[in-house]
């Protein structure tokens, strides 16, 4: 199973992502050993193993970054030189094309390009010096193929790789868990104005609003809620309680079910309807919310 959490910089390169790609890079490895003017003698990219094997004639300091649009993953080898002209080799897997050239007149440039739709876990790419030899192992795998465009869990995930690689790094802002910056009540109060909106549609929703009256707990110690759905016209009522009141309790039992998940532990909620005209010009429900209402 892929770790979609890994796989960050490998999604961003990936379908409607790509217009921000090129801005992006992700260095791999970097070695700090001394380097000395070499050549580049040999290499070999085997495709069934997704491994790069290079040797110079002295020792080098590869730098390796992963970079995208096109995907490819380039390894400079500072202070070789190549004594040929560009070399290029195709292949029909995970890896697109291998290419090397003299980048400049101190660095040779290896690419190695995977074909669309197809990743690498950057913190999964291994460099690795054979031993005392001047030989080097490049090892790409695991080459991940991405879900096919279009499928909903693809986008999801592709957006979450795209803002976990774009979000800047920082401390937790609230406790792990704590699972929002507002109180149980007024987000107890959100659960029940969102069934509010679904079961309702497009009949008052924008005419109403929910308010936590009270919080308490029975003599079983479990939690119970008191909310007041608020509409703005004695109309609105009838609408929101449903013949017999079945509309009503139709919205509590939705509700008390996500509070009860939410919460984790069972909830015992109590609505009624009343009107109140004007409460969406109340500041001080606003505030509840968070909000600055500026006169």
């Amino acid at each position: 199973m892929v770790n979609w959490q890994n796989m960050v910089l490998g999604a961003i390169g990936f379908a409607k992502l790509r217009r921000i790609a090129p801005l992006l890079a992700a260095p791999i490895l970097f070695y700090a050993s001394a380097a000395e003017a070499a050549k580049l003698n040999a290499w070999r990219f085997n495709p069934s193993t997704n491994q790069l094997e290079f040797t110079t004639d002295s020792a080098v300091q590869p730098k390796a970054t992963l970079i995208f649009n096109p995907y490819r993953l380039v390894i400079d080898l500072p202070g070789t030189t190549l004594s040929q002209p560009t070399v290029r080799q195709d292949f029909t897997a995970g890896v697109k094309q291998l290419r090397i050239a003299q980048f400049d007149k101190g660095a040779t440039r290896v690419v190695l390009e995977l074909n669309p739709g197809f990743v690498i876990d950057p913190n999964k790419v291994q460099i690795k010096k054979q031993g005392s030899s001047n030989t080097w192992i490049v090892d790409l795998t695991p080459i991940v193929e991405l879900p096919k465009p279009g499928t909903t869990q693809v986008a999801i995930q592709v957006e979450k790789a795209a803002a976990a690689a774009i979000a800047p790094a920082g401390p937790w802002m609230y406790p792990e868990d704590q699972l929002s910056d507002i109180s149980d009540r007024l987000m107890a109060a959100e659960v029940t104005r969102e069934k509010v909106f679904k079961r309702l549609h497009d009949e008052l929703p924008y005419e109403s609003t929910v308010e936590t009256t009270a919080w308490t707990r029975t003599k079983k110690n479990e939690l119970k809620v008191e909310q007041t759905i608020y509409v703005s016209r004695e109309g609105h009522r009838p609408i929101v309680l449903g013949k017999g009141g079945q509309t009503l309790k139709a919205i509590g039992e939705a509700a008390r079910t996500e509070m009860t998940a939410l919460f984790g532990e069972t909830v015992h909620l109590f609505l009624t309807v009343n009107v109140r005209e004007g409460w969406a010009e109340e500041k001080a429900r606003y505030r509840e919310m968070g909000l600055d209402i500026v006169d």
